[in-house]
């Protein structure tokens, strides 16, 4: 397979897209409704450093919050961190843009898998971003859905070495290795270089424009 037949299969959030903004004003928005013991919210940089290293979000309330609280935290979690007025904080990576643009100058052939439960917020989201237009198709799996590797096989069939899987958490990175595609874990998204390496990935760039800036495909 040369070049112009590989594909490459991006990940969305956190890889393409930063999440970290939406996620912590959601976290406070629930902390203030929902908490009233006198223990402060995490900082920014708290949140983000725990849900890097694997936390759940209601894993970072304080421990005397009981299980009621905790299950309507999770619960307005789920219902509001889809919702547009949550997806207005997310922003494309800086750069991204010009390495899509140049993936698909170069021939490749570009796609989008990624687990959301809300796939028109999504696509009204790809568009606010304007991002869409770089990808031949979108793949949606929900939380509860399939793995992403049997989704990638029945869209697009058997993968080689000479097609790329790129994302920031494991269940992109194994479902890659599944396939037998080559694997590009970027330390942009919600799980750290740790929780990446335990994955096994080919490669391990700081951000998706290493693909671009250091010629890697």
């Amino acid at each position: 397979m040369n070049k112009r037949d590989s594909y490459i299969i991006f990940d969305l959030d956190g890889t393409l897209l930063d999440t970290s903004n939406r996620q912590y004003k959601l976290y406070i928005q629930l902390y203030e409704e929902l908490i009233s013991t006198d223990a402060k919210p995490l900082s920014r940089g708290q949140f983000w450093t725990m849900k890097r290293s694997g936390y759940s979000t209601v894993e970072l309330l304080p421990r005397e919050i009981g299980s009621s609280v905790r299950q309507e935290f999770l619960e307005l979690w789920k219902e509001r961190i889809e919702s547009t007025e949550y997806l207005r904080y997310d922003s494309v990576f800086d750069g991204v843009t010009e390495t899509l643009c140049y993936l698909r100058k170069n021939d490749y052939k570009l796609f989008l898998l990624t687990r959301r439960s809300d796939s028109d917020n999504l696509r009204w989201e790809l568009d606010e971003v304007g991002i869409s237009r770089y990808f031949l198709d979108t793949y949606i799996v929900s939380h509860e859905g399939p793995p992403k590797d049997a989704v990638i096989n029945e869209q697009l069939g058997e993968l080689t070495p000479a097609d790329f899987v790129v994302g920031d958490t494991a269940d992109d990175l194994e479902a890659g290795n599944r396939l037998g595609a080559t694997t590009i874990a970027v330390n942009t998204g919600i799980r750290n270089k740790e929780r990446q390496t335990a994955a096994n990935p080919d490669l391990m760039l700081e951000s998706v424009n290493d693909i671009r800036e250091e010629s890697i495909i």
